[in-house]
């Protein structure tokens, strides 16, 4: 292959098949970056999450110290928490 057929296919790549139409090589893509907000992002999420699941854990800590405090409401109401 000689070098003007080299020049001959690389014109042919940048022509358009278009009379007026664009021009092969011209496409500029650009992705933007952003990583750092998603990892910002989920781990603002997970700490809310483990903040929620630590006052869980207090709660229900708190509740199990207590005992039961719906039989101290009278029987009635015992009765109902039991048929929950």
């Amino acid at each position: 292959m000689s070098p003007l057929d080299i020049q001959s296919q690389s014109l042919f790549l940048l022509a358009s098949t278009v009379p007026g139409g664009p021009r092969g090589g011209q496409t500029r893509v650009y992705l933007r970056n952003e990583h750092l907000q998603y990892i910002i992002t989920w781990y603002v999420i997970e700490l809310f999450y483990l903040c929620k699941v630590q006052a869980l854990a207090r709660f229900l800590k708190l509740y199990r110290s207590l005992g039961n405090p719906v039989l101290s409401l009278g029987a009635s109401a015992a009765d109902e928490w039991q048929r929950l």
